[in-house]
């Protein structure tokens, strides 16, 4: 890696991580706050609410990344990143002041679920701003490795939020976490924001980026994407359906169910929870190299056998009690998500041109992670609840790879010259 491309990734691994340790935090604390201050009358109205709030969240993030795509298109990408991490930082910072008051009741409900709208709209604009930076960081031979690098600091900041939220757990009282903990929490994440903010300040954005360079045709690039881009956007949103769900499938149950999957005692959980998550870091970045060297198409295939058949092994493994050999299986599906964090965001790079990629990629990956990434726990949850078995989320792998498969045929190779 040179110089140059040092001066792109170091700065947008950093960003991502501190603004998704931020996310990571912020989905922490919210329902352990909304429950613990405010009492629902109906587990149904409790349902409905969280439900509320997520459905909100959800719909923000594909109109900030139309946003934040709009003006990253015609002025360049990183002030844009820049402004959707300070945002969420300014956001982390006044939240323990806003909530101070000892009547909180619905006043908080409200605060809270515009407080989450304005996280989504946020992060909305984050990601489609490191996917453009790396793509564009340097030689097209370069994309694949380079753009490995995007969804590292999602996984940096996931592992770091779950190491604090676990210190709190098992360390502090419960009366200390929810009087002083979550604030020293939100303040301490303000902080990291303020660290990403200055890093990447220090990315180089190369010229060509700036919008004299660019037409007058494309200085709408929302009306360009919605007039010519139609069938690639679609096309982009369902590649990305394995990516999303499995993300937030991890995020959600190898998290928060991995005891009861396993009947381990909660602090070993996340400690177990934690470790399985650092060697996808360092897959990361192998299967990006890979990517320089291989046929992508044949790549992101691999993965999605390696995910399917593992999901599947794995839920018979647990459902005989073979705790050892599940989490050697759970791995093996962790090394297949792998490849798609790596290999995806070089993938929706490449379907757009420059001129407007960073809207077409704010549209696609964010409604993706609105309308079916957001809603997979769900699904996988009624699952759960149905068959009375905690593996059987794991059933959702093999539906989502078979998708997978199926949308990689539609990939037209005239618009990836190097698709093969």
């Amino acid at each position: 890696m040179n110089k140059h491309e040092k001066s792109v990734v170091i700065p947008a691994v950093i960003g991502g991580a501190v603004e998704f340790y931020e996310v990571y935090t912020n989905l922490y604390w919210y329902p352990l706050l909304t429950t613990a201050f405010y009492t629902f009358t109906s587990h149904f109205l409790e349902f409905f609410t969280l439900g509320i709030m997520l459905i909100v969240t959800l719909i923000s993030r594909p109109l900030g990344g139309l946003f934040f795509g709009y003006f990253g298109d015609r002025g360049g990408r990183k002030q844009q990143l820049k402004y959707s991490v300070l945002i969420i930082t300014i956001l982390n910072f006044l939240t323990p002041f806003l909530t101070i008051s000892s009547s909180w009741g619905l006043s908080l409900l409200g605060f809270l679920g515009i407080a989450k709208s304005i996280q989504g709209f946020s992060v909305g604009g984050e990601m489609p701003a490191v996917f453009c930076l790396l793509a564009e960081a340097g030689d097209r031979r370069r994309r694949r490795f380079l753009c490995s690098f995007a969804l590292l600091g999602p996984q940096i900041g996931q592992i770091v939020s779950m190491a604090q939220c676990m210190l709190f757990e098992n360390y502090f009282p419960k009366d200390f976490s929810l009087s002083w903990g979550w604030k020293i929490s939100f303040w301490g994440a303000s902080l990291a924001g303020l660290i990403g903010w200055f890093f990447i300040g220090k990315i180089h954005e190369e010229e060509p980026h700036q919008s004299k360079h660019l037409s007058h045709s494309v200085h709408n690039s929302v009306a360009t994407l919605f007039k010519g881009y139609k069938k690639i956007t679609f096309l982009a949103f369902c590649i990305s359906i394995f990516e999303v769900s499995g993300f937030f499938m991890i995020a959600f149950f190898l998290t928060e169910h991995f005891n009861k999957v396993f009947s381990f005692p909660t602090k070993y959980s996340a400690i177990i929870t934690i470790l399985s998550l650092v060697p996808i870091i360092i897959i990361q970045i192998l299967a990006g190299k890979l990517g320089e060297k291989f046929s992508n198409k044949k790549l992101f295939k691999i993965s999605a056998y390696i995910v399917g058949f593992s999901s599947i092994f794995a839920y018979f493994s647990l459902t005989a009690g073979l705790n050892i050999i599940s989490l050697i299986l759970l791995e093996i599906l962790l090394v297949g998500m792998s490849i798609q964090f790596a290999l995806l965001p070089s993938l929706l790079a490449d379907m757009f041109p420059r001129s407007i990629r960073f809207t077409g990629i704010g549209l696609s990956f964010n409604l993706c992670n609105s309308l079916v990434g957001g809603m997979t726990p769900l699904v996988a949850l009624w699952i759960v609840k149905a068959t009375g078995h905690e593996a059987s989320f794991l059933m959702v792998y093999p539906l989502l790879a078979t998708i997978f498969l199926f949308v990689l045929q539609f990939i037209p190779q005239k618009i990836i010259p190097d698709w093969r």
